[in-house]
């Protein structure tokens, strides 16, 4: 009888299933919002440890959040009187209300 096999990445990088989770929620992330805009957090959705990083920036529900910058792979947003680049695939994982 033949074993069944893993086939699963130990060096996968938590990022990689961002992407599929806007898949599954279909709500506005932050990636979507523009420049200038302000929201605020609903969710964090992603890996258990990035959702528990993320929150330890202050990306926690009705925090509201300003965006200062946006490019094409980052964004710098205005959270809890601080100032922080994010990845597009960290910004796809919040869930957001605009304000």
């Amino acid at each position: 009888m033949k074993m069944p096999t893993v086939n699963e990445d130990v060096n996968a990088n938590p990022c990689d299933s961002l992407k599929s989770s806007s898949k599954r929620y279909p709500h506005s992330t932050l990636l979507n919002a523009s420049a200038g805009q302000r929201v605020q957090v609903q969710q964090v959705i992603s890996t258990p440890s990035f959702e528990a990083r993320l929150q330890s920036l202050g990306f926690v529900p009705g925090v509201p959040v300003n965006i200062v910058t946006k490019h094409r792979k980052s964004m710098i947003v205005e959270v809890l009187r601080s100032r922080l680049s994010l990845s597009a695939e960290a910004a796809s994982a919040i869930t957001v209300k605009v304000s």
